[in-house]
């Protein structure tokens, strides 16, 4: 009986979700970048059962897809679906991209987005990252790409620490990382830093960009005062060296200084509580699911090993191991955690 009742309840909502409207959209985080300055795009379709990520043409543009989530509910006995296809945008170079609209085909009908275009500027031209103090010989900036998120998102974070290149330059001690001054927020671990050149009025930089991602814990104004990070600087006590030529026979001046950022300020914002699970645990991202057992065969007694992967872009210290139904005729154990993995034993 209760098979049954299953079985008619998804014929019920499968022929809900038919009779519902079909639409496809597409949107861009931000329309502005700079040069290998990533954007996402996102690409959502509501209420068709789509399984493959749609084929996303960007000349110019590097494209790599980052994830899908799919969220289903049922109103008034009105069922209703959204899936959504995240992809990652890399601009190589300067210049004004087209996205072309983005077909998907369902119930036998072609769906279109709108077509987007995204702006590439270089780092050194008139844009929001442009450093607000390039006549020191060593400054830093700290780059956050939105000004709002929800609690529990994480947002993607620069720190740049910008050196006259005649300076010499490493981290105090080394492998030590910025600290961020700020409360109500944790940050992931640091990436290895790189390094690149920026120019302005005339001038070269040496630049050391550290790469994190910042979670606001709590709904309100979180305030970022500033990240420092200590150096052990090299400095040409006189000035007899053309511009971009350093003179080996030269004397420097070494010391440890601590160079700090400018500040920055994100409004933190509540979950929506419309339309929330009851078991959601506060993970907020993207992230993709993926499951196996070993072995394929067993006999009565035997154990199986099922191994449970989610993968994605968000906070995985809120993911909460899964917990398996419908165990009837196997013992189930407690999962066992790895790094960003689940292992339950059956």
């Amino acid at each position: 009986m209760k098979n049954f009742i299953g079985v008619l309840a998804l014929l019920l909502w499968a022929a809900s979700l038919a009779a519902a409207e079909t639409s496809i959209s597409a949107a861009l985080s931000q329309t502005v970048t700079d040069v290998d300055h990533p954007v996402q795009l996102e690409v959502k379709i509501e209420n068709a059962r789509i399984t493959r990520p749609p084929t996303v043409s960007a000349p110019g543009l590097s494209v790599n897809f980052a994830g899908t989530t799919s969220r289903s509910q049922i109103l008034n006995f009105q069922a209703s679906s959204v899936t959504t296809f995240t992809y990652i945008l890399t601009p190589t170079k300067e210049g004004v991209f087209e996205i072309p609209s983005i077909v998907v085909s369902a119930g036998g009908k072609d769906y279109r987005t709108t077509s987007l275009v995204l702006k590439v500027v270089h780092e050194n031209g008139n844009n929001a990252d442009q450093p607000t103090n390039p006549d020191k010989p060593y400054f830093a900036e700290l780059v956050i790409p939105k000004e709002s998120a929800f609690v529990g998102e994480q947002i993607p974070i620069e720190l740049r620490f910008y050196f006259n290149q005649r300076m010499q330059y490493q981290p105090y001690p080394q492998g030590q990382y910025p600290l961020i001054d700020g409360e109500g927020f944790v940050t992931k671990k640091y990436s290895e830093p790189t390094e690149k050149q920026f120019e302005s009025n005339g001038r070269v930089y040496h630049v050391v960009v550290y790469k994190t991602g910042l979670t606001g814990v709590k709904p309100g104004k979180l305030e970022l005062q500033s990240a420092t990070q200590s150096f052990l600087v090299s400095t040409p006590f006189g000035m007899r060296s053309a511009p971009g030529f350093i003179d080996p026979t030269e004397a420097f001046q070494q010391q440890v200084i601590d160079i700090k950022t400018n500040g920055a300020s994100i409004e933190i914002k509540p979950l929506p509580t419309a339309d929330r699970p009851s078991t959601f645990s506060g993970a907020v991202g993207d992230f993709t699911l993926a499951t196996s057992a070993q072995p394929g065969k067993a006999r009565t007694g035997e154990p199986v090993s099922m191994k449970i992967e989610i993968k994605g872009l968000g906070n995985f210290d809120r993911i909460e191991p899964p917990s398996l139904t419908n165990t009837e005729g196997w013992r189930a154990y407690q999962p066992r955690k790895k790094p960003k993995r689940w292992m339950i034993l059956a």
